[in-house]
């Protein structure tokens, strides 16, 4: 069961309740284009009235998970690459000076997303935006959300607010307009360093009044901003490693005969990403290692998949396959007594070799 980290009451039903009025937005449910092939990788030709920042947000196709219709969209607001993603509408028409709007979507955050956050908002303006690269669009936005963490993974939350048009804005543009500092960062169940969130039924109509539109929206921030932090530690091993050189991360652990990462792990491979994420020209070997439980053969194979779990683990967040060496030892190397039992917990462990820097 997800544990309720925003306040509950904010969770709407998973009914589209908006369908009978006026929506401004086109293709508010992210349908393909009537002559479309399918492609995530060519998304502007697939949806009409869209348009995204680079090639990265993805269209899926899915009637079992789709709120309505058959797809959806999804796309990043925090990730240690700082690569952030926005999507933009071209409206059926311009909104009207003074006239008051509601502006609401579904969100649903990813499943091996590892952090729920509050960096959603959206801009609306008269002329298309020009997002050319993966980065904070750097613009105030009209609205951005305040207080409400979005942590559902199994469930759709809509998220909206009243909008006071300035007249003839003609463009919608949502993402997260928030730098990195400003983020209200919530960790989950998840391995992808990130908050990635699917979309749909995006939806801007004109209300009278703006009770008519209850609202989980805030122009000002209230509560801190809680950043996400790293320990500088292990970083600065990295940075005084040669090529050639070892480094043993003395919290990566395994069970005895197993090759799933155990949740103390999960800080020492933060350290590791982060290095990796921003070096881009360091490549590394990933050797494994066992305790002497166990015959040579068997050894040698566990090794090498306690290696590839690792390797995983930093694939899921975008460290390129090929900056990754991967090689198991088994049992040739300890660094501490098999004879007890710390000592074999000891010796099943992860080393990382500088190969390039």
């Amino acid at each position: 069961q997800e544990a309720e980290y925003g306040d509950p009451t904010l969770i709407q039903p998973t009914t589209y309740s908006n369908k009978a009025q006026y929506n401004y937005v086109n293709n508010p449910e992210f349908e393909l284009h009537p002559n479309a092939q399918f492609s995530i990788m060519s998304f502007t030709n697939q949806m009409e009235y869209w348009s995204i920042a680079s090639e990265s947000p993805d269209l899926y196709i899915s009637p079992e998970s789709a709120l309505s219709g058959s797809s959806f969209v999804g796309f990043r607001v925090f990730s240690l690459k700082k690569d952030i993603e926005y999507l933009q509408n071209e409206l059926k028409q311009p909104l009207k000076k003074d006239s008051i709007y509601c502006f609401s979507a579904y969100l649903r955050l990813s499943p091996g997303s590892k952090y729920a956050t509050n960096a959603f908002g959206f801009l609306l303006a008269a002329e298309p935006q020009q997002i050319n690269t993966d980065q904070l669009l750097r613009v105030k936005p009209s609205k951005h959300l305040n207080t409400q963490i979005l942590n559902y993974k199994t469930r759709w939350m809509k998220v909206q607010c009243t909008y006071k048009a300035k007249g003839g804005e003609k463009y919608l543009v949502i993402g997260s307009f928030q730098n990195h500092k400003e983020l209200q960062l919530v960790e989950v169940p998840g391995q992808v360093i990130e908050s990635y969130y699917y979309m749909e039924d995006v939806s801007l109509v004109p209300i009278e009044k703006e009770e008519n539109c209850a609202c989980n929206f805030a122009d000002e921030r209230k509560e801190p901003a809680q950043e996400l932090t790293y320990e500088d530690e292990n970083n600065a091993k990295f940075d005084t490693l040669k090529v050639g050189q070892k480094l043993v991360l003395d919290n990566i652990h395994f069970e005895n005969d197993e090759s799933e990462l155990l949740p103390e792990s999960y800080k020492a491979l933060y350290d590791v990403l982060l290095y990796l994420t921003e070096n881009l020209k360091v490549k590394v070997e990933i050797s494994g290692h066992t305790s002497i439980i166990g015959g040579a053969s068997h050894n040698l194979r566990l090794s090498l998949k306690r290696a590839e779990a690792v390797k995983k683990f930093l694939n899921l967040n975008r460290i390129l396959d090929n900056r990754i060496e991967t090689v198991g030892f088994g049992s040739q190397f300890p660094i501490a007594s098999n004879e007890t039992e710390a000592g074999q917990k000891e010796n099943r462990r992860v080393e990382f070799k500088i190969l390039e820097k």
